[in-house]
C-alpha cells in the first residue's frame, strides 16, 4: 500500500485527496453546491532553492503546507501536488468564493512563506482557480486540469498573481503574443484555444438539452443526472479516466436530439402509439446529425447514438448485439434507464429501488449488459444501505 501522507510536508498524499475529492464532488453533485480546484505554485522557488541545500527547501515547503493548513476551514481538501506546487478543494454555495479565499490568503501576514530565511522574500506565489458550475457537472479531473491550465497563465504572465479558469473564455493570443511566440508557446496556445472551443460548444449544447427538458417536467435534470449515475458507473468498472470524461459528455447530450420531437408526442401523459414511437427512435440520429460538426466529440457520438441498442439486437437504431455496442453506450443506457424508472410520470408512478434492481436483472443479458447492470444492482445495494442508516 502507497504512503498516506507526503513525507517533506505531512499532507495527505496525492492519491488519497483524489479521493476524498471524487466524494466531495459526489456530495456537490447531491445538493447542488459548487467545487473549487485551486492550484498554488511557489514562484522561483527552485531557483532559491538550488542556491540552500535540499534539507533547508523542504523546511520551506513545510513551513508553507502548514501556513496553508493553518489557514484552511474545516472541509477543505490538500496536498502537495508536484515539486513546489500545492492543490486545495473546497465545497462553497457563492460563487467567487474561491477568489475571495485566494485574496485573503494572499493578504495574511508573512505570506507567502511565514518565518521564511530572509532571502526567501523574492519566492512569490501564483494560483490558479477553477469553480464548478452548481451540482458540478464537470468531473474532478477535468476541474484539475483546468486549475492547471489557470495556473499556467498566470505564470505564462509573470507569476505573483491569481487566475481564474473562467477568465481564460474570452483570452486570445495579442499581436506581441504572436510575434514572440515559439515552438512551447504555440502548443500553449493551441491546447488553450482548443479547451476554449470545447467548453463553449459543450456549454451551447447543455443549453440545447435544457430547453429540451424544459418542455417537460418531469425529465428536467435528466441529464445531468444521468451523467452522474454514468460517473458512478464507470468509476466501479474501473474505465479508463479519459473514456470517463467522454461517458459524462455523453451523458449530458444524450438527449439533443429530442429537439426535433413535437410536443405532443415528448410530452404525451401516456404510451405512445407504434407511429408515435418511430419518431421517438429518430432522436439518436437527429444528436448525431447536430453534433457531426462538433469534431472534438468524436468519442462521445456512438455512445449518444447508440445508448438505446440492447444487448439482444432489438434495440435501435442500428439493431446492435451484445460486444457491437460500444462500452460506453451500455454504461449510458443502464444510467439512462435507472433515471427512468426513478422518476415518476403522469402515466406511472416513481419504481422502487427493489423494483429497479428487479428490473436490471430481469432484462440483465437481454436489454442491459450483464456486467454493467451488475454494478448498478451492487450500487443500488449499497446505497439503499446508507440511506437507512
Amino acid at each position: 500500500m502507497g504512503r498516506t501522507t507526503d513525507g517533506v510536508t505531512s499532507l495527505p498524499a496525492h492519491a488519497v485527496f483524489l479521493e476524498g475529492l471524487a466524494d466531495l464532488r459526489r456530495a456537490c453533485r447531491a445538493n447542488g453546491r459548487r467545487l473549487s480546484i485551486v492550484l498554488l505554485d511557489l514562484d522561483r522557488f527552485r531557483d532559491w532553492n538550488e542556491r540552500h541545500s535540499p534539507s533547508v527547501g523542504d523546511s520551506v515547503l513545510a513551513a508553507f503546507a502548514a501556513a496553508l493548513q493553518d489557514f484552511c476551514s474545516a472541509g477543505f481538501l490538500l496536498t502537495r501536488y508536484l515539486g513546489d506546487q500545492f492543490m486545495l478543494a473546497f465545497a462553497h454555495e457563492i460563487a467567487g468564493d474561491a477568489v475571495a479565499w485566494s485574496n485573503d490568503f494572499r493578504r495574511r501576514p508573512g505570506q507567502p512563506i511565514p518565518h521564511a530565511p530572509p532571502d526567501a522574500a523574492d519566492i512569490t506565489l501564483s494560483l490558479g482557480i477553477v469553480e464548478s458550475a452548481p451540482g458540478c457537472p464537470e468531473s474532478e479531473h477535468e476541474l484539475i486540469r483546468r486549475a492547471r491550465t489557470a495556473l499556467e497563465q498566470a505564470k505564462h504572465e509573470g507569476g505573483n498573481r491569481t487566475v481564474l479558469w473562467e477568465r481564460l473564455l474570452e483570452k486570445t493570443p495579442t499581436f506581441r503574443d504572436v510575434l514572440q511566440m515559439t515552438e512551447a508557446g504555440a502548443r500553449f496556445w493551441t491546447q488553450r484555444l482548443d479547451q476554449q472551443i470545447r467548453h463553449l460548444s459543450l456549454d451551447s449544447m447543455q443549453t440545447l438539452v435544457a430547453a429540451v427538458e424544459a418542455r417537460d417536467p418531469y425529465t428536467q435534470t435528466h441529464s445531468l443526472t444521468v451523467a452522474g449515475y454514468c460517473d458512478e458507473l464507470g468509476r466501479r468498472l474501473r474505465v479508463p479516466s479519459k473514456m470517463l470524461d467522454s461517458l459524462r459528455s455523453a451523458a449530458l447530450l444524450h438527449d439533443i436530439g429530442k429537439i426535433g420531437i413535437p410536443d405532443a408526442i415528448l410530452m404525451k401523459p401516456g404510451p405512445l402509439t407504434p407511429t408515435e414511437y418511430e419518431v421517438v427512435k429518430k432522436h439518436p440520429r437527429t444528436a448525431l446529425q447536430i453534433l457531426q460538426s462538433a469534431r472534438f466529440l468524436g468519442d462521445e457520438r456512438p455512445m449518444i447514438l447508440h445508448h438505446h441498442e440492447r444487448m439482444d439486437g432489438k434495440g435501435y437504431p442500428a439493431g446492435l448485439a451484445s460486444e457491437d455496442i460500444p462500452m460506453g453506450a451500455r454504461i449510458l443506457a443502464v444510467a439512462d434507464a435507472v433515471d427512468t424508472m426513478l422518476t415518476p410520470r403522469v402515466y406511472k408512478k416513481r419504481y422502487s429501488r427493489e423494483r429497479v434492481r428487479g428490473e436490471l436483472q430481469t432484462e440483465s443479458g437481454r436489454q442491459f449488459d450483464p456486467v454493467v447492470a451488475a454494478a448498478a444492482v451492487q450500487w443500488l445495494d449499497e446505497t439503499a444501505k446508507v440511506d437507512s442508516h
